[in-house]
């Protein structure tokens, strides 16, 4: 899985290769990870149940605050780097997104169903760096398909004519995905107005997974 954290920018088109954790939202900068260590611990607290949404909150994707010393960045990026290993060595597939919070020394993870007992109690850890587990409702995986489905269409070629995908991946939250769309004729400006018929034949491609559909920049179209 594409990790993409918010200290760093993977909303271009996305034709999604798994390797590591993932959740897309705005970027920012960071220090190396803090590497785990023997001793002290990390907080892991119990997922919550949110109801699932109608559409994405990709419009106003959820992050924490990236003010903080780069001390506080490593903790919060060692924290997460802890679950990552998990996830990847383990190979579980609920994960959904995530991202972290500089301030708060933490990684925020987004799950689906029950969170593993392995991830309740994540090895010790120097850095003092926590993390916290939300539901949601859809996995990394299920979003990836989603979006390889809508990248691979090619819909600037169809009616209407002359828009294209300019940026498709999963929300952060694991709420769905969110869809960019642009307009040659504006540049790099993204149209205000996106036509109805091509934001249906996009959630379509995208079956019942829900789709947040926005103008975007040519820019990042390839």
């Amino acid at each position: 899985m594409t990790r993409c954290r918010p200290r760093r920018s993977c909303f271009a088109l996305v034709l999604v290769a798994a390797t590591s954790l993932a959740g897309c939202t705005s970027d920012l900068s960071r220090s190396p990870a803090a590497a785990a260590n023997a001793s002290g611990a990390a907080t892991v607290r119990s997922a919550v149940t949110r109801a699932t949404p109608p559409d994405p909150s990709c419009r106003n994707p959820p992050t924490g605050s990236s003010d903080g010393s780069l001390r506080d960045q490593a903790a919060a990026d060692a924290a997460y780097d802890r679950v990552d290993y998990l996830v990847r060595t383990l190979h579980l597939a609920e994960y959904s997104g995530g991202y972290v919070n500089v301030r708060a020394r933490q990684a925020v993870i987004y799950w689906v169903g029950p969170v593993p007992a392995v991830l309740r109690t994540v090895w010790p850890g120097v850095d003092h760096g926590t993390v916290v587990f939300h539901s949601a409702p859809y996995t990394f995986r299920q979003m990836t398909v989603a979006s390889e489905r809508v990248a691979g269409a090619r819909l600037g070629a169809s009616d209407p004519p002359g828009y294209v995908i300019s940026g498709v991946a999963p929300c952060v939250d694991g709420t769905g995905i969110r869809v960019e769309v642009a307009d040659p004729t504006n540049g790099d400006t993204p149209p205000k107005e996106i036509p109805a018929s091509l934001i249906a034949k996009i959630k379509n491609l995208a079956d019942r997974m829900p789709t947040l559909v926005v103008g975007g920049s040519l820019a990042h179209a390839v």
